[in-house]
C-alpha cells in the first residue's frame, strides 16, 4: 500500500517535471521568436575620449544584425570575445537591455608611449609596457618616444613606462612635457623635457641614473617645484640631475 502511494507520487513528480521542461522550452521558443525582442539599437560606449575604434567597427566584429536578431538568442560572453579581436580593445562588457537594445561597453588599451619593436616598426606601448599595433600618425596621439631599449630586456621598457606614470601622477604634465625617454647603459634614464618660456619653449634633460627608485613619488614632487621655479624665473636648464633622492641639481644654460 505504502509502496503504491510512493510510486504514484514519483509518477506525478515525473509528470510535473516533464511538463515544466516542456513549458520552459515552449516559453523559450516564444521569446526567441517574438518580434518584441528584436534588436533595434546597439549602443557602443568607450572609456577613452576620441576612441580610435568606431562604433561601426565594433558592431561588425560583434556580428549582430539589427532588425533581425532576437535578444534572447544572444550570448554576451561570445560577443565580447569577438569584439576583443580588435587589438585596441582590452576588454568588453555586453549587456542586454530589454526589450530591444544591446549595449557594448569597451575598455580600450591606452597608448602611453611609442617605441621601435624588434621588427624595426614604430609601435604603440601601453601602460603595462607591452607593444601593440603600429603607430598611426592619423590618430594624432602626442606621445613620448622610448629609445635605447631595443635590445634590452622588457623590464627596462616597463620601468620607463612607470617613470611616465609617476610624472603624470605628480602633475608634472601641467608644467612640462616629456618628449623622449632614453636609456643609456652608462648614465641610465634620460628624459628629454620641454617647458614654457618667454621665448616659446625651453628644452632640458632630466637624468635619473641607473638605480633610481621608481616608487619615490617625493622625487617627482620636487621636480614639479623645480619646473615651476624655472618657468617663473624664465630660466633654461641645460640638465637636471635627479639621481639623488635627497637633492635635485639644476644646471642652468649659459646666457639664460
Amino acid at each position: 500500500m505504502g509502496t503504491s502511494k510512493f510510486s504514484r507520487k514519483r509518477v506525478v513528480i515525473s509528470c510535473l517535471s516533464a511538463l515544466l521542461v516542456t513549458l520552459g522550452v515552449f516559453v523559450s521558443h516564444l521569446l526567441r521568436n517574438s518580434s518584441q525582442f528584436i534588436i533595434k539599437n546597439i549602443v557602443v560606449e568607450s572609456d577613452l575620449d576620441g576612441s580610435p575604434v568606431s562604433a561601426t567597427d565594433v558592431i561588425q566584429l560583434a556580428d549582430v544584425k539589427v532588425g533581425t536578431t532576437n535578444l534572447f538568442s544572444l550570448f554576451p560572453d561570445r560577443i565580447a570575445d569577438k569584439v576583443k579581436a580588435n587589438e585596441w580593445i582590452k576588454g568588453a562588457t555586453v549587456t542586454k537591455e530589454f526589450p530591444s537594445t544591446l549595449r557594448i561597453q569597451l575598455e580600450l588599451r591606452v597608448p602611453v608611449a611609442m617605441a621601435v619593436n624588434a621588427s624595426g616598426v614604430l609601435t604603440y606601448v601601453d601602460s603595462s609596457g607591452a607593444f601593440f599595433l603600429k603607430a598611426n600618425p592619423a590618430l594624432n596621439f602626442d606621445l613620448p618616444l622610448l629609445t635605447g631599449m631595443d635590445s634590452l630586456p622588457e623590464y627596462k621598457r616597463v620601468e620607463a613606462v612607470n617613470v611616465l606614470a609617476l610624472w603624470k601622477k605628480a602633475r608634472l604634465e601641467e608644467v612640462s612635457q616629456v618628449t623622449e625617454v632614453h636609456y643609456n647603459p652608462e648614465s641610465g634614464y634620460d628624459l628629454l623635457v620641454i617647458y614654457p618660456s618667454k621665448q616659446n619653449l625651453a628644452r632640458t634633460f632630466v637624468q635619473f641614473g641607473q638605480d633610481f627608485d621608481i616608487d619615490s613619488e617625493n622625487q617627482f614632487s620636487k621636480l614639479r617645484s623645480v619646473f615651476k621655479y624655472l618657468i617663473e624665473k624664465d630660466l633654461t636648464a641645460s640638465r637636471i640631475l635627479a639621481e639623488n633622492e635627497k637633492k635635485i641639481v639644476v644646471k642652468i644654460a649659459h646666457g639664460s
